[in-house]
């Protein structure tokens, strides 16, 4: 574990004497170890962080936020954050009503957005505050509530004009609500491949199976939904109703990390190597990284600067280790194109392989 991971961890569990320890041993993200000091509730912590240099007040405020903390929403707030809609958003998400009108006394004003938070953990209270504000995407609300299974508030959004039933029965699909999936219907929503894509993605076999049963039939593009998922049965299950677009299942399942979905599409002969390189490369998935490199990637280059460009240096690592890039060639270009941070990260990428 690494200074800078002890510094996180120690902050998460409040423990001053180990924050004290990791920073004398070089840790330096105050700003990771400040937030997750907020979103923990550890006062004493966030007070030391902030102490020793870490100034990202803002996101301190908003994970605070989150979790219900607002002594410590108040001391950033001293502390000059400013990021008021971000707190409301962040409150009405955890259901927190007094922080909620905390932000709103500040000047916040994303009330659609808050309506969103609020109604898909059916939190009413903060939903009707919000349209007493003026918020009015009551569809977008219907749709949280109804992947939540909050009927009063579906009500509500339809009793103030809310009509998108498809997308409605989408989000109700993926949380596996059926009695909600079939008050849908009955309003008129006939988006059955959508919302059999959404269950695919959140693994609901049974609603998947439903909407089949309804004649939802793009088995190729709720293939690709199910590997992006990580929902490897229900990817099966669609092989077997005759999908074959195993090249874009092969993109979707590597730029997420799910491997037993990699290997199952490469043994039904995807081939796509490189997409799927820069696709495991951007989410710095370094095993699958190295299985497209071994299957003949050729995309190094590209594959390279996308992680260099998201920080993942195992990924970075499994790519420089392969020998299937230029180094230097990525570092010049990045140079040339302003792009700092990747040519930074390259070259201690590069001098760290070459110890």
């Amino acid at each position: 574990m690494t200074a800078n991971d002890q510094l996180v961890e120690a902050a998460k569990a409040g423990n001053i004497g180990q924050i004290k320890q990791a920073l004398a041993s070089g840790a330096d993200d105050y700003e990771s170890a400040l937030a997750w000091a907020a979103y923990s509730g550890q006062m004493d912590a966030v007070k030391l962080l902030v102490e020793k240099g870490a100034r990202d007040f803002d996101s301190a405020m908003r994970s605070a936020a989150e979790k219900g903390h607002i002594n410590i929403v108040r001391l950033m707030l001293d502390r000059n954050a400013r990021d008021y809609n971000g707190v409301l958003r962040a409150a009405s998400f955890g259901g927190f009503i007094d922080i909620v009108k905390l932000a709103l006394a500040k000047g916040a004003d994303d009330y659609n957005r808050a309506m969103e938070e609020a109604a898909g953990i059916g939190n009413i209270a903060i939903v009707r505050l919000m349209i007493d504000k003026g918020a009015k995407d009551f569809n977008r609300a219907m749709e949280a509530a109804s992947h939540g299974g909050h009927m009063e508030i579906i009500n509500l959004m339809i009793e103030k004009g809310a009509k998108d039933f498809d997308m409605a029965m989408e989000a109700a699909a993926g949380g596996g609500k059926m009695d909600i999936v079939k008050f849908m219907m009955d309003k008129g929503a006939k988006n059955y491949n959508g919302s059999m894509c959404r269950a695919a993605e959140d693994g609901q076999t049974d609603m998947v199976k439903f909407m089949i049963s309804k004649g939802a039939n793009n088995f190729a593009r709720v293939l690709s939904c199910a590997a992006e998922g990580g929902q490897a049965e229900i990817a099966k299950m669609m092989i077997e109703k005759g999908a074959v677009e195993f090249n874009d299942a092969l993109r979707s399942a590597a730029g997420k990390g799910h491997i037993v979905i990699v290997k199952l599409m490469l043994e039904k002969g995807a081939n796509d190597f490189n997409s799927a390189l820069v696709a495991a490369a951007t989410g710095g998935f370094a095993d699958i990284v190295s299985l497209m490199l071994d299957k003949g990637a050729t995309t190094g280059n590209k594959a390279l600067a996308w992680a260099a460009s998201e920080g993942h240096t195992e990924a970075i690592q499994a790519i420089i280790e392969k020998g299937k890039c230029n180094i230097d060639e990525v570092i010049e270009s990045a140079e040339k194109q302003g792009r700092k941070k990747i040519a930074k990260v390259l070259r201690e990428a590069k001098a760290k392989n070459t110890k």
